[in-house]
């Protein structure tokens, strides 16, 4: 069997790991119960990549946690728009 891998570029990978350890840092603040770290984490994960419905979901819910119906409702809506038919 050939390998069809395509090899990152450097600065891709950098992103990839960058990626990967921020979404294990919103995980370890939410475990740790630190939803205001978690919510900002996740602001700069979706404000670096445009964020994932998911990312958008999780937000969210952050967002409702933290009595921030405003922001919850924005990002509610863009995980609306990302996937429009999981509504």
């Amino acid at each position: 069997m050939r390998d069809t891998t395509i090899p990152l570029s450097p600065a891709t990978a950098a992103d990839v790991s960058q990626s990967q350890s921020l979404a294990a840092r919103i995980t370890a603040a939410l475990d740790l119960g630190q939803l205001e770290l978690a919510y900002s984490l996740l602001s700069d994960l979706i404000d670096g990549t445009c964020g994932s419905a998911a990312d958008h979901l999780l937000a969210g819910v952050v967002a409702i946690q933290l009595d921030k119906p405003e922001f919850a409702h924005k990002h509610f809506e863009q995980t609306l728009a990302l996937q429009p038919d999981n509504g």
